[in-house]
């Protein structure tokens, strides 16, 4: 779905955040410098400092992390996810993929421009 503050958007213009956690704050800050470099995301927020509570081969996780918050194309995810599953340190990293469903046409218009 297009941002409804610009309908004439193309699918390219779909607008997506995608999220993933890391470890630590120097793992989030490298993998965030490689996907906007790559321009596979235009920005990378890091949230430092999180608990995530998981089951991971069967016991019970209580970890503290960070989130990475990317915003992108929906276009563009494909090559994230093979960027990711090949470059995150997890064994099974999350990677997810949100639609924007609103957002301001100058700034879907600089996320197209910058993950071009």
């Amino acid at each position: 779905m297009n941002c409804e503050a610009d309908k004439n958007t193309t699918a390219d213009g779909d607008l997506i955040v995608a999220v993933t956690t890391v470890s630590d704050i120097e793992k989030a800050k490298s993998l965030a410098h490689q996907v906007v470099a790559q321009h596979l995301v235009a920005c990378c927020n890091i949230v430092p400092g999180i608990t995530s509570i998981y089951h991971w081969q069967g016991e019970l996780c209580n970890d503290q992390e960070c989130l990475l918050v990317m915003k992108t194309v929906k276009n563009r995810f494909i090559e994230l996810d093979q960027w990711v599953r090949t470059n995150h340190p997890y064994e099974v990293p999350e990677l997810l993929a949100i639609p924007v469903t609103a957002c301001l046409k100058e700034y879907l218009s600089w996320v197209v421009k910058e993950t071009a």
